[in-house]
């Protein structure tokens, strides 16, 4: 009985240790990224700043805040807006601030693979062409050296870049601050290590970056519900690589509680896993058969669970280890719960997180539980999900605020 018992509770470790000993590996990579220093900034590029954008009249004005704050020329950028199934103001504002807006109305196919990919084709079809383009969520806003750092990159040779997406601060709510530190692990120290293993980045659906050859060859190739991991494999399958530019910093609302990111995480899992069962695995036997890391790691990527998972399996195999008196058990699941805790401390020095972020860790336990939860209900119900817009902090009616023009 003891036996059955010990290799029970092995089982799940099995998962658990090579997804320890890879978050272990990245974070000793993250370090030694290697920085591109040309020293120039090369021609000055024209930008396409697409923003998809579904009833966000609440938050759009903010953005267009930080788009005028750019340190790059005006008139080497133009800020396209595609108002997707909107009833409010968003098209409304967009316009007041001097960029072009097309709106659509499609209720069958929802989502912002679908208008991202919409808008595209409208602005090809209008002949409308620019060197690279830009995408952004409407909720964010952008650091002012955005796209010159974009611009360096792609003059050093890069053709597909992805920014540092992190939070913004609105409620300084310790769940806000989980998901920042959250998103350092994942947002930053992940693409840092790729990139001093020159591998590819990922996608993170905000701060994208694409030069026009790609545009031009793919579009917006994918519309699931986890549409920027679809659009990575499949330009990591075609041979392409995302480069990551850290100092490009995009930052985006996050909803205040978890109740209010249920639906977010629900559709961000859900999105995960079936793009593990239709891109990833296939993706996996090529690389290896290839002999291709590039391909391979962003496949494995996929198979990663949120740490929240491994942890909790880490702890429940520490302490049913330790009740039933098997060692083996119970010293794997504390190792692995070192290297994870390992992972967090040393990887929010990495990114250099701000002292907000460590002062919410000690609320981190129920978070653990509710995005392990989350992501075992994805497991057992993988289609019960659909495109649902994720309300926010600021749901207050913009038409009262200043509409002012378009920054010079």
């Amino acid at each position: 009985m003891h036996r059955i018992a010990t290799l029970a509770m092995l089982a799940p470790l099995i998962v658990v240790v090579p997804v320890c000993l890879y978050v272990a590996a990245l974070t000793l990579a993250a370090p030694f990224r290697r920085v591109r220093r040309g020293g120039r900034l090369g021609r000055l590029r024209s930008f396409a700043i697409l923003i998809p954008a579904h009833n966000e009249e609440a938050v759009i004005e903010r953005l267009f805040e930080s788009i005028g704050a750019l340190d790059y020329p005006t008139s080497a950028h133009d800020v396209w807006v595609v108002a997707d199934n909107c009833t409010d103001a968003t098209a409304f504002l967009a316009r007041q601030r001097g960029a072009f807006v097309r709106e659509r109305q499609d209720t069958r196919l929802r989502g912002k693979g679908h208008a991202l990919r919409w808008l595209l084709e409208t602005m090809a079809g209008e002949g409308r062409r620019y060197d690279a383009y830009v995408i952004l969520d409407a909720d964010s806003v952008i650091s002012p050296n955005f796209l010159a750092a974009m611009n360096a990159h792609l003059s050093a040779g890069c053709s597909v870049l992805q920014g540092y997406y992190t939070v913004l601060p609105v409620t300084g709510r310790p769940s806000e601050r989980l998901r920042e530190a959250a998103l350092a692990l994942v947002h930053f120290v992940r693409p840092a290590a790729k990139a001093a293993l020159r591998l590819s980045c990922g996608l993170k659906g905000n701060g994208m970056c694409f030069d026009r050859s790609v545009i031009e060859r793919f579009g917006w190739p994918t519309s699931g519900l986890a549409e920027d991991v679809e659009a990575h494999l499949t330009l990591v399958r075609a041979g392409l690589r995302v480069d990551f530019v850290p100092e490009a910093v995009v930052r985006g609302e996050m909803p205040d509680s978890f109740r209010a990111s249920r639906t977010q995480q629900e559709r961000w899992e859900a999105g995960r896993l079936a793009t593990l069962r239709h891109w990833a695995l296939p993706l996996l036997l090529e690389g290896l058969r290839g002999r291709n890391a590039v391909k391979a790691d962003a496949a494995i990527e996929q198979m990663v669970p949120p740490l929240s998972l491994p942890a909790v399996l880490a702890a429940l195999a520490t302490g049913g280890g330790l009740a039933i008196g098997a060692p083996v058990v119970w010293l794997t699941g504390s190792l692995c719960l070192v290297l994870l805790a390992t992972h967090v401390a040393a990887g929010l020095a990495i990114a250099h997180a701000p002292v907000a972020v460590y002062r919410a860790l000690p609320h981190a336990a129920p978070y653990i539980g509710w995005k392990s939860l989350l992501y075992a209900r994805a497991l057992l119900r993988p289609n019960d999900h659909a495109w649902i817009r994720t309300s926010r902090q600021a749901e207050t009616p913009a038409l009262g605020r200043g509409l002012g023009r378009r920054p010079d």
